[in-house]
């Protein structure tokens, strides 16, 4: 056994060369897709589940979306004087037609027997990350869509290893502890009865559960249906015999290092965040500036997700597991190199006011304010009470200020969990796992991030692959860290109006 590869991470690629790939359109997919095709040439063939009308469509949605997407331009570079060579990369991925909401995946019964006969490993990175889907919407997406997986899964007889990514905030209703990597009892009680109980409920008492329940204990729907995914996977182990393992990822930011530092891909997460602060969408926000935020570079999840399964069949007496349980990898920097929530907007608000105008630029005005929360919407009525006024008194008013007035708003509300609360998240095995990883799969976790480069770069990413304007990359930014706390403060007309109401 090469002491530079312990687990023999390579060699598992060399043996279990077909892999079935969910997701792999998205954020954190599409850098899988493309870790593997650059790192692991022993990698025979990719499946990979898409939507599409038919087998054609499927595969002109993935030259457009997939290699036509500026993240295979180190591939391309490489290959740049071969063009066989690029054509025999991409001929690895197969694309097989799917949903996640349909039963067997929605793959045709010819392609379940190849994808069942030929796969040995599983990558589930399929989810909707949408916060806003109403609880049944998330629940088709974000639980039942995994046991979906695990069926298809079952037909797979040479399946050495399933891994399924999920989020470091299933626990998020468990308040000022260390979150470890197990599974923690599910707080309504067996999570078989609960989940028939859901699915037996009425539209309206499914919403009235999310309201009255679910968002008072989780910060979304996201967070609760991925969480009773963990736990509904993980009471079903034993009679699907399945080679389960889960990987679970905080907020997730821009590439570290590969395939470029900074690289990052679609309006969410923390990419959203920023994005809002560099068009001046929101200068005003829930925030306590001193609360850690628990963020990880897309490549570093990646490597780990990637190293999950020779970590599984390895059976080291180093790796974590608690008896009686799925294994959980979990990633996260709150317990050993932690980045705090001002430091984080600091760097947004420094690097975008020193931005020239841009196309998608809607004001001048770019700040970051942070208010509490019983500060934050007195605040917002003082701001906008002209235009409030406006857009209640007229089809005209909601048109022109409707919008303004909803992201002002909607926007820092969706934050407030990140920026006013925090939670730490120990990661002994994913630490573990960066420790053992040979060269092609080491992202230096261990050693932390430099959150200063890092947090530069993954501004200068956001500028150039989401915003998709001219970067100047030798201007140099000079970083202000400054106070972003605000107290609100009313009006002497306010405090007039409220004293009258007080008295009487």
């Amino acid at each position: 056994m090469s002491s530079s590869d312990p687990l023999q991470a390579l060699e598992f690629y060399t043996r279990n060369n077909v892999i079935f790939l969910t997701g792999g359109t998205g954020f954190v997919g599409k850098v899988i897709l493309e870790k593997i095709l650059r790192s692991l040439p022993q990698v025979q063939k990719i499946y990979m589940l898409m939507r599409a009308s038919s087998k054609a469509a499927a595969q002109d949605r993935l030259e457009r979306e997939v290699f036509g997407c500026r993240i295979f331009e180190t591939i391309k570079a490489q290959s740049s004087n071969d063009k066989s060579r690029l054509d025999e990369i991409k001929r690895k991925v197969v694309p097989i037609l799917g949903d996640l909401t349909f039963d067997c995946l929605g793959i045709s019964p010819e392609d379940l027997e190849i994808v069942g006969k030929d796969t040995q490993v599983f990558l589930n990175c399929a989810a909707s990350i949408n916060f806003d889907d109403p609880l049944r919407v998330a629940l088709d997406l974000n639980t039942h869509g995994p046991l979906r997986t695990l069926e298809v899964a079952k037909r797979m007889a040479r399946l050495q290893a399933f891994v399924h990514v999920s989020t470091s905030f299933v626990n998020a209703h468990l308040k000022n502890v260390h979150i470890e990597e197990r599974i923690y009892p599910l707080p309504f009680g067996d999570p078989e009865t609960f989940f028939c109980k859901l699915n037996e409920m009425s539209d309206q008492e499914i919403s009235d559960f999310e309201r009255d329940v679910i968002l008072k204990m989780y910060p979304s729907t996201y967070k609760f249906t991925k969480s009773l995914a963990e736990h509904l996977m993980n009471s079903r182990r034993e009679s699907s015999s399945l080679p389960l393992v889960i990987v679970r990822m905080p907020v997730v930011g821009g590439a570290l290092i590969e395939p470029v530092p900074g690289w990052c891909q679609g309006i969410s997460g923390a990419a959203a965040a920023m994005v809002s602060c560099a068009t001046g969408a929101v200068q005003e926000w829930y925030g306590d500036e001193t609360k850690v935020l628990d963020m990880v570079p897309v490549d570093v999840v990646v490597k780990t997700v990637l190293m999950a399964g020779p970590a599984l069949v390895s059976k080291s007496p180093e790796f974590n597991i608690p008896p009686n349980t799925v294994p959980v990898i979990q990633m996260g920097t709150s317990a050993h190199c932690p980045l705090k929530v001002g430091y984080l907007y600091c760097h947004y608000e420094s690097y975008w006011q020193q931005q020239p105008q841009f196309n998608q630029r809607l004001t001048d005005d770019i700040r970051v304010d942070f208010y509490s929360i019983p500060d934050f919407p007195r605040r917002y009525r003082q701001r906008f009470a002209i235009e409030i006024d406006l857009a209640r008194a007229s089809k005209e008013g909601a048109k022109k200020y409707g919008k303004m007035l909803r992201k002002a708003e909607v926007v820092p509300k969706k934050f407030l969990p990140f920026t006013c609360y925090e939670w730490f998240f120990y990661a002994k095995n994913g630490l573990w796992l960066d420790d053992v990883a040979p060269m092609e799969l080491h992202s230096g976790f261990r050693a932390g991030i430099d959150w200063h480069k890092y947090l530069h770069n993954f501004n200068v990413g956001v500028h150039d692959y989401i915003l998709e304007e001219a970067v100047n990359r030798t201007k140099e930014i000079h970083y202000e860290l400054r106070t972003l706390h605000k107290d609100f403060v009313a009006a002497k007309d306010e405090v007039s109006d409220s004293l009258l109401r007080s008295r009487i």
